[in-house]
């Protein structure tokens, strides 16, 4: 099973926040897929299936936030836990000693202030989907 150091704030794996798209390609090769959130979009979204982590990029085609999804062969460690394999509950007690803005009626979880994002696709999940990490100022923009 591949294991991926998740930093938040900082990285997922080889992807690093704050890095060029170039450079992101030097390190991660080059992605499976290229979108945009929405029609209107102004930024773009690199995605590497092998890993299933998506790369999001701000205007200056900088990497500002990092998403991966469970998938089998992977294992996301944050300080010798393996998300993937934590429960809800035990994720948000592992993290409550941060701030956390719960939205989507408690499918999606934003720690601000480390730079870390959780999301489940519906709230009688066990487990949580994805787990994002971006640049601080990601998180103030996009807040809702």
């Amino acid at each position: 099973m591949m294991q991926l150091s998740v930093i938040p704030g900082d990285s997922i794996g080889a992807f690093v926040i704050g890095w060029p798209r170039h450079a992101v390609y030097e390190h991660c090769g080059e992605p499976d897929g290229t979108f945009r959130k929405s029609p209107l979009s102004k930024t773009i979204v690199d995605s590497y299936e092998l890993e299933q982590c998506q790369v999001f990029y701000d205007e200056s085609d900088c990497a500002e936030y990092i998403e991966a999804s469970r998938k089998a062969g992977i294992d996301l460690i944050y300080f010798g836990h393996s998300l993937f394999d934590l429960s809800v509950e035990e994720l948000l007690s592992l993290l409550s000693t941060e701030e956390v803005v719960e939205e989507d009626n408690g499918c999606s979880y934003i720690f601000p202030k480390i730079g870390m994002a959780l999301w489940r696709s519906s709230r009688e999940q066990a487990l949580f989907d994805t787990v994002g990490v971006g640049a601080l100022s990601y998180f103030q923009e996009h807040q809702t």
